[in-house]
């Protein structure tokens, strides 16, 4: 038996006619409280969700809702009140006083029309508004009719008393067989499964194994372009649950790997609003900021200088370290410090690569807030013997290493000497890397770009060997390394504060290294294509991540030639003067070099290679 939805009654049966046919209105006003004028007239608490309307072309959105047009929700369990100006479908149907001598029937209706496929709204706005000149460019004319997408921020609809459109809310992308339940403001429920696609819940697992994603808020690092689909983000997103079947998070990033304090006794404080309010805090000695230059002072100095094609030696500085080193006799640094007594032969240890120059020198010394940071709590003794045992197998070549073209051998783990470990995973390109870094940090306020002033043949295993074996430093230089190839290794999280440049303030520094810089040219240890590229993208990633984040070069800070580019020239040909980072003097490096140092980081900055050879 069927129902008539002409006649409202079931067929093949009696009874009164009711008309019954879907009529399409426009939402000009709902009842959401007792404030509403007519709140009381249509019953109290009952008229919650009733809806007002006019016809679908009316010209004026905004004109006076009329209340003798109303109409009550049709489901009684789906609370999916419409906005203002939202299309929605009205149906005439039996009310509670059908059996009575009363008008037996209201007028329902049901939830809003899918105008622009998204969840966020769907209101229509007037003709007039279509076609104004102000508001036209945000509808697009397809065969399937206009579509909206709007990028300045701004709307031409009313679509509430207080409930403000957000372009950057973006539908879920679906994969087949998923049932999606989606909020108005980034919220979800996704019912779906592993499947193949660009998500990070199917690999390893067999397609077809039920998951649940309950999501609360989406990534606010997503662009404006609320018309294009995302999926879940467990870094990013507010907060969420997934519930899984055999299902592996590929992506999932831990707050912390210490599992000590699971079970731990929970110590009350005597007074918690002094323990909220009075928390001691930790005296840091701040090194004094950076002195800025005029960036205009800087353009007209560096366009005085000729940018020929063979770069002038950097004048040496008579220091009373090189000094000593021109006195001393034909022994090597292994041969001084060994026969000295300073240190043991066992101290260093032996690799194929060539880690570090130290005339370029692409780390610094150690800084105090960084070895804390490396540092064990508590002390795991057994892990410091680990240590000491790392380094000998790395010595006698009993622990292998990764080279670029081998990953096989991660995920690799290091043991500083304090016991802390490091696990580097194995390299991956910079688009693949970056949804899986790890949360932001409010300590970030300067990121500083370096080379390892190394073999390019090298990987950021053979530099952190370096920095824990050699250097013996709890924490090592860098958060980033890009081996030849253009692929990134993460050693630390954003919140880390690693030993990079000490002159430059640690706990406020990011920094990113290219592997290889032992020297700058062609056929030796110069940046590659791939890692210029990706160093580009890094830099973009993180001026977005952190928008007054100010980006500096290594020589900025030291005189040292590293990053082997001047960096502020880079900034400016890349249109980031906003994230330019600019010290006083200019850079430690003698200036007769400078416009070389910024041909290459021009060079960088267009694509335009080979480089140009620096001595």
């Amino acid at each position: 038996m069927g129902y008539n939805i002409n006649s409202g009654v079931a067929g093949g049966a009696g009874g009164d006619i009711l008309q019954s046919t879907l009529v399409p209105v426009r939402v000009t006003d709902i009842i959401l409280d007792e404030t509403h004028p007519r709140w009381q007239s249509l019953g109290g608490w009952d008229s919650l969700g009733t809806i007002f309307y006019t016809g679908v072309n009316e010209s004026n959105s905004t004109k006076k809702p009329d209340f003798n047009n109303a109409a009550r929700p049709l489901f009684s369990n789906l609370k999916q009140y419409p906005l203002k100006n939202e299309i929605v479908l009205i149906v005439k149907a039996p009310n509670r006083s059908v059996y009575g001598l009363n008008k037996g029937e209201d007028t329902y209706y049901l939830p809003s029309v899918n105008i622009w496929s998204h969840q966020h709204h769907n209101a229509l706005p007037s003709k007039r508004s279509v076609e104004d000149t102000s508001t036209k460019q945000d509808y697009k004319q397809t065969e399937n009719g206009i579509i909206r997408q709007v990028e300045d921020g701004n709307t031409d609809i009313n679509l509430g008393n207080y409930f403000n459109e957000q372009i950057n809310i973006k539908p879920l992308l679906p994969f087949e067989g998923d049932y999606i339940i989606e909020g108005r403001f980034g919220n979800s429920i996704r019912f779906g499964a592993t499947a193949p696609g660009p998500n990070d819940w199917s690999i390893d697992s067999q397609t077809g194994n039920p998951i649940t994603i309950i999501k609360n808020g989406q990534s606010n690092e997503l662009d404006n372009k609320g018309w294009i689909p995302t999926i879940e983000d467990i870094n990013r997103d507010d907060s969420s649950i997934y519930m899984t079947s055999n299902q592996k998070i590929s992506s999932l990033a831990v707050a912390s790997l210490n599992f000590q304090s699971y079970g731990a006794e929970i110590e009350e404080p005597e007074d918690p609003l002094t323990s909220l309010v009075d928390v001691p805090i930790k005296t840091v000695k701040l090194p004094e900021p950076a002195p800025i230059s005029n960036p205009q002072e800087i353009e007209q100095e560096s366009n005085t200088q000729d940018l020929d094609d063979t770069p002038p030696k950097p004048e040496e500085t008579t220091t009373e370290e090189t000094t000593t080193v021109e006195e001393t006799d034909s022994l090597s640094f292994f041969d001084e410090m060994t026969s000295s007594g300073q240190s043991d032969p066992d101290d260093f240890v032996e690799y194929n690569v060539v880690h570090e120059n130290t005339g370029i020198s692409g780390t610094d010394e150690t800084d105090e807030d960084a070895e804390q940071e490396g540092e064990s709590d508590p002390p795991n003794n057994e892990a410091i013997e680990q240590h000491e045992q790392e380094k000998k197998d790395l010595k006698e070549g009993k622990k292998p290493t990764p080279t670029v073209k081998d990953s096989s051998i991660y995920p690799y783990t290091l043991t500083n000497k304090s016991g802390k470990q490091v696990t580097l995973q194995a390299p991956k390109l910079w688009n693949s890397l970056k949804g899986n870094i790890g949360p932001k940090s409010s300590r970030v306020k300067y990121l500083i770009l370096h080379t390892t002033a190394g073999n390019i043949k090298g990987t950021a295993v053979d530099v952190m060997n370096d920095h824990f074996y050699n250097k013996k430093w709890n924490t090592g230089g860098y958060h980033y390394m890009i081996q030849s190839d253009g692929k990134v290794t993460q050693c630390y999280q954003d919140s880390v504060t690693t030993n990079g440049a000490k002159d430059a303030g640690n706990y406020r520094c990011m920094h990113i290294s290219w592997i290889g810089g032992f020297d700058f040219k062609e056929g030796g240890n110069k940046i590659t294509k791939g890692q210029a590229i990706t160093l580009v993208e890094m830099i973009k990633f993180y001026c977005k991540r952190y928008p007054d984040i100010l980006v500096f070069g290594h020589n900025q800070f030291s005189a040292k030639l590293c990053p082997w580019f001047y960096v502020p020239k880079m900034m400016s040909e890349l249109g980031l003067t906003k994230n330019m980072g600019l010290t006083d003097p200019q850079w430690k490096l003698n200036l007769n070099a400078l416009p070389n140092y910024q041909k290459v980081a021009q060079q960088i900055a267009q694509g335009n290679f080979p480089l140009l050879d620096l001595k």
